[in-house]
């Protein structure tokens, strides 16, 4: 979860927290907990242009280990059904300005307060 343009503001007398939302969702490969990668071999799994050049199950094995054992650990997940999961959850969408009412340690709304100004002498 992510706010940026956190404010606090008066809004009908009370103070209210407001910010834009946003969230972000990182799948974490962890080698250790996966087990070897094996493929099941089939035998029309052959990639032909022409000659053959060898089986697709070599292939999909090493691009499912390099996710796996890769450098590049942390994948951002945002997808359109997972981003309207989470705007459900959250109750608000991605990147909208959320505002929330300001209560004390007994749950009333906390008034706003009135700041005077200073006034200031010119020289």
């Amino acid at each position: 979860f992510v706010a940026s343009n956190v404010l606090v503001e008066c809004i009908g007398g009370q103070e209210h927290l407001t910010f834009n939302m946003d969230a972000t969702v990182i799948d974490e490969a962890k080698g250790k907990t996966y087990g070897a990668v094996t493929v099941h071999k089939k035998d029309d799994c052959n990639l032909k242009l022409g000659v053959k050049i060898g089986s697709i199950n070599g292939k999909i094995k090493k691009y499912a280990s390099k996710y796996i054992n890769g450098r590049d650990r942390f994948h951002e997940l945002r997808g359109p059904k997972l981003i309207a999961e989470l705007q459900r959850k959250l109750g608000a969408k991605l990147g909208s300005l959320v505002t929330i009412k300001i209560n004390d340690e007994n749950g009333i709304p906390r008034p706003c307060i009135s700041r005077r100004k200073r006034s200031t002498k010119c020289v």
